[in-house]
């Protein structure tokens, strides 16, 4: 059969997977489905990037990381606006097919925990939610992070100490005061901006559960129970959300703005 548009995109596979539960239909559950669809079609792209930019540093480059590094931000930087279409729900609406995603929920999204491990934002607490293959693949992600690669690479190509926390905040010190090392300190600017673009995004994700659903226990509360091994889903929900709005995925480059002169 001849190319075409939608050939090429698989547009009949694409636009046949959405599959709304309600019954009687709901009308806004077609709206959640697409909308999760399109974060994990992002995360997809997302992690295609990270591992990219692994790549590059591993031969030594930084001024090749640039681009990719600013496409991730301009890719999370659309993460709100899709928040602001969900926003378009009502509470009332929401809760019509809510109860249909038990126990799913986004916590559950392998894509978005190897975003995080890729990064460096390993915590083995999460491996409880999946099968052994997909454990194995966030191990292999936390092994070959973003971060960890980072300071090999700095190591490596300028001799700076990464030996320990201390040591390692002594070289990004003199990473951002000596103008030898000013394709890496663009580079950290490139993760401080990129870990912005992520704390927005956790924050706008935050409102939006609180707005929709307030203090209910959410549709993974089994899971959050496994990941704050709490008794009492209290301990999760919005108040879950909101403590991942102050996670940051390089926290040494935000500290490090304390001691530069």
């Amino acid at each position: 059969m001849k190319l075409n548009y939608s050939s090429y995109l698989q547009l009949d596979k694409l636009l046949d997977s959405q599959k709304p539960l309600s019954s009687p239909a709901v009308h806004d559950e077609l709206l959640f489905i697409c909308t999760h669809q399109a974060f994990e079609i992002w995360f997809k792209v997302i992690i295609s990037e990270i591992n990219h930019i692994i790549e590059l540093l591993n031969k030594g480059g930084f001024k090749q990381t640039a681009p990719h590094l600013q496409r991730i931000v301009a890719i999370i930087e659309l993460f709100p606006a899709h928040i602001r279409v969900l926003e378009t729900m009502s509470p009332q609406e929401f809760l019509k097919f809510r109860d249909n995603l038990m126990p799913a929920s986004g916590l559950q999204s392998l894509q978005f925990r190897r975003v995080e491990f890729l990064l460096g934002m390993a915590d083995s607490r999460y491996a409880a939610m999946f099968n052994n293959e997909e454990s194995a693949q966030l191990k292999k992600d936390s092994e070959t992070n973003l971060w960890n690669t980072f300071l090999k690479t700095i190591n490596k190509k300028y001799d700076l100490k990464i030996s320990d926390r201390n040591s390692q905040m002594d070289s990004i010190k003199q990473i951002y005061n000596q103008n030898k090392f000013e394709d890496a300190k663009e580079f950290c600017e490139n993760l401080i901006e990129l870990d912005e673009s992520l704390l927005k995004w956790r924050n706008a994700h935050a409102l939006l559960a609180e707005r929709m659903i307030g203090y209910k226990p959410g549709t993974g509360k089994e899971d959050v129970q496994k990941i704050t091994q709490k008794g009492s889903f209290e301990e999760g929900g919005v108040k879950y959300l909101r403590d991942m709005t102050m996670k940051k995925a390089f926290p040494l480059l935000w500290e490090a703005r304390t001691y530069l002169t």
